[in-house]
């Protein structure tokens, strides 16, 4: 029988996590490996456990992080060769239990722990697989697939096998969004047959069954650039109609005392199985939230993408490259076109929280009637 690990490291992964088990594995042996990345893993990782929904779940205790901002990236670069080279103590200090072999490995966030795995089973095992699974906005953008010549070079050189990058197979939720990868990677769409199921237990493990319904929803990102944007948006809305989503792992508070969406830590797509958003927007740099109503109901929701206004910090230029590519994507794949508005000015954003409000407002009257 087959067995596979499946490597998750954000509440995102979780939530793609439980579709795969309901709706593509039928026989195999899952073993679940979940970071401590993330506020709540300790608790979801239980959470999995008791539901005995997979053979094991492990917590992976610790987890190197990359911050853009602390460490030149010449110095990472070394320091991830340095480490690549010594997985194998890595991954007895930190995964405490006995690791089986393995035939498939599935991941989703790419990083230094994802490495060091692949490298120890493919040792074991040359004809391992490695398939990448769902990852939002970097699945789609083709950033969690492709990286450079120069960090495959480090990686071989470190012993990474080229199976950890040149992947063959990648489930996703929208197939037709894949469309810059298609030919290169086979791409599975991954089936919602069992929707209703899947949604109980999503709900279940994540202890939510609540709503929200503020007309305007502002998604928070890992980029300075944001809080002069969203003072922007709150100077030209009524304030009582926005809600603020935070991001679940940033840890500065720079929204006062906004309104928020008290769940930080469960994944907007859970929160969105409660109820249609099509009679709302969401506002954002770039986020992978924006998609999740069009991906997983075809809803449609007024989307705002404010990445053209921000001043792009230079260490973060692929972050935008993901955005701009996300923004276009969905304007593509939207039947109403008109709801995908990405304003490069100020004043570009006022006519379009105006064009919002009219469309809401009759969208809302109309649902009325």
């Amino acid at each position: 029988m087959k067995r596979i690990a499946v490597i998750c490291c954000t509440p995102y992964h979780l939530f793609v996590l439980v579709f795969l088990q309901k709706e593509v594995w039928k026989n195999e042996i899952i073993d679940v490996y979940i970071q401590n990345t993330f506020e709540q893993a300790g608790r979801l990782a239980i959470k999995f456990k008791h539901l005995n929904l997979f053979n094991n779940v492990i917590l992976v205790e610790d987890e190197i992080y990359y911050d853009f901002d602390k460490m030149p990236r010449i110095m990472y670069l070394v320091k991830r060769l340095f480490n690549c080279i010594r997985s194998e103590k890595y991954l007895k200090n930190h995964i405490n239990c006995e690791i089986p072999c393995y035939n498939e490995i599935w991941y989703s966030g790419r990083n230094q722990f994802t490495d060091y795995f692949i490298k120890h089973f493919y040792k074991e095992d040359k004809s391992l697989k490695v398939i990448l699974f769902e990852d939002g906005v970097s699945t789609y953008s083709g950033y969690s697939k492709n990286i450079s010549s120069s960090k495959k070079l480090l990686l071989r050189l470190a012993g990474i096998p080229k199976q950890a990058f040149e992947i063959e197979t990648m489930w996703v939720f929208n197939k037709m969004a894949c469309g810059n990868m298609l030919g290169e990677t086979q791409i599975l769409e991954i089936p919602k047959t069992r929707f209703e199921e899947t949604k109980l237990l999503l709900q279940n493990i994540f202890d939510y069954n609540n709503s929200y319904h503020e007309r305007y929803i502002f998604f928070e990102q890992f980029l300075d650039a944001e809080k002069d944007l969203f003072n922007m948006i709150v100077n030209n809305i009524k304030y009582e109609e926005l809600i603020l989503k935070t991001h679940p792992r940033k840890t500065t508070k720079l929204y006062g005392n906004t309104k928020q969406i008290k769940e930080k830590n469960v994944p907007w797509e859970v929160i969105c199985l409660n109820q249609s958003y099509s009679k709302q927007c969401l506002i954002s740099l770039g986020s992978t939230a924006m998609c999740a109503p069009k991906f997983l109901f075809d809803e449609e929701p007024y989307l705002l993408f404010l990445y053209e206004l921000a001043e792009k910090e230079e260490r973060k230029k692929a972050l935008y490259d993901r955005f701009a590519y996300i923004g276009k994507l969905m304007k593509e794949i939207y039947q109403n076109k008109d709801r995908v508005l990405i304003p490069k000015t100020k004043e570009d954003v006022i006519r379009a929280l105006d064009v919002i409000d009219r469309g809401l407002g009759a969208a809302i009257k109309g649902k009325r009637r």
